[in-house]
């Protein structure tokens, strides 16, 4: 809804909590360049960073106008250097230099992409939905947290005790608000194996590295929840999203 990617970006710093609670965003121009970068508040795995850079990129690609050139000048990743396979990956999905290893998780490019405009700009409905966003922020906290700590200890399971431990509430507290949320501990735990097996697979892992990475007993216990979530087989829905 806003009328160019600076302003987007805006918001996303703003708002980011609402989405993801365990880190901050943080938008630096020096000279002609931006840097647009992610710090994690505690150690987290690096395919986490993945998808939130494939999903900004991926969002400025579809938002923008078609004779936008979002093209990425350079990407830094804190993590090591991956295998050959994945570096492959890696700049296919950017399209630019990468550098592993490096300070901090950052998009690099031109300045004069933040003039980008998007598509069909309503000033009006921006509005409505930060103020929206606004009144749901201090009660997205806690669902932001739990969804952070499950994933940041993924391949363990954690219990809902582990988890009512890191929001400083009790176990039969925490209950009560999921609760209130028509939400369970289970369910959170499923909807972020959902969520990252999907962008995994896109990602070009094997069905068995998802299975480890996300602590499924077997690679067919994966399988069958990944039938049960998509209505498909990792195989298929792999062919049918690739391009």
């Amino acid at each position: 809804m806003s009328q160019n990617l600076e302003k987007a970006l805006q918001h996303a710093q703003r708002l980011n909590s609402l989405v993801r609670n365990i880190g901050r965003i943080e938008l630096r121009k020096v000279q002609q360049q931006c840097q647009l970068s992610w710090h994690a508040r505690s150690p987290i795995r690096h395919y986490m960073v993945d998808e939130l850079f494939s999903s900004w990129l991926s969002f400025a690609n579809h938002c923008c106008q078609q004779n936008a050139e979002l093209a990425l000048e350079k990407v830094t990743l804190t993590r090591p250097i991956p295998s050959t396979a994945s570096v492959h990956i890696y700049q296919h999905t950017f399209n630019c230099p990468i550098e592993f290893g490096a300070k901090s998780n950052s998009l690099i490019f031109n300045e004069k992409l933040l003039n980008s405009r998007l598509h069909s700009p309503n000033p009006e409905l921006e509005q409505l939905l930060l103020s929206q966003a606004g009144d749901l922020t201090p009660y997205a906290d806690h669902i932001n947290e739990l969804n952070a700590f499950i994933a940041c200890q993924f391949p363990v399971i954690p219990s809902v005790e582990q988890a009512a431990l890191q929001l400083g509430l009790k176990k039969r507290s925490l209950q009560r608000y999921l609760t209130g949320q028509q939400l369970s501990f289970t369910k959170l735990i499923d909807q972020q194996r959902k969520q990252h097996a999907k962008r995994m697979l896109l990602q070009g892992y094997s069905v068995l590295e998802i299975s480890n990475k996300l602590g499924f007993s077997e690679q067919s216990a994966l399988q069958r929840a990944f039938k049960r979530w998509y209505d498909t087989t990792p195989k298929k829905f792999l062919n049918e999203h690739m391009f």
